[in-house]
């Protein structure tokens, strides 16, 4: 079975690749379609632990999806690069997109909940790579009480939030 899913995962990353080689020269009129690509084959090397891979394609995707979107639209590439970038221990430069997605969050989406969740969250583990507990707790317990409030206290989310929040008091030693 694993091997199975091995293969399925090289030839989606296959897929991936080549789509990419078609559509990067196009252009304009394909830019779209470029994001979606590098930003799937990015998803799928961060999940196979290949981060440093990852990176550059989620720049890229942030960088056209800027150009062709509008900035005001990028809060989930700025949050896939602060995910990315926290995996990648490059914790100050993915406080920078997680603090870039919050703001685009609380001053052009109509401060929607459950994106600022997401910000808040990914700002809370940059934080906690960074060493800087008390600020990590207080971005995720805002974080958590919006699970609560917005998808209730069962929702997986709010577990995984709950789980983030023990991971920081641990780190804290409050736990």
């Amino acid at each position: 079975m694993a091997r199975q899913q091995l293969g399925r995962i090289g030839e989606a990353e296959q897929e991936y690749r080549e789509a990419i080689a078609v559509l990067r020269p196009l252009g304009s009129p394909q830019s779209l379609s470029l994001s979606a690509a590098l930003a799937n084959l990015s998803v799928l090397l961060t999940s196979e632990d290949r981060v440093l891979e990852a990176l550059p394609l989620l720049e890229e995707n942030l960088a056209i999806e800027s150009r062709v979107r509008g900035p005001d639209v990028t809060v989930p590439s700025h949050l896939n690069l602060a995910m990315a970038l926290t995996r990648a221990g490059r914790y100050r430069e993915a406080e920078v997109q997680a603090r870039t997605a919050l703001d685009l969050v609380e001053h052009h989406e109509g401060n929607d909940q459950i994106d600022r969740r997401f910000a808040l969250q990914h700002l809370a583990e940059a934080l906690l790579g960074e060493g800087r507990l008390a600020e990590a707790e207080a971005d995720q317990r805002e974080g958590l009480a919006i699970d609560e409030r917005e998808l209730g206290p069962a929702h997986p989310l709010t577990a995984v939030s709950r789980l983030t929040l023990g991971r920081i008091l641990l780190a804290r030693g409050d736990a």
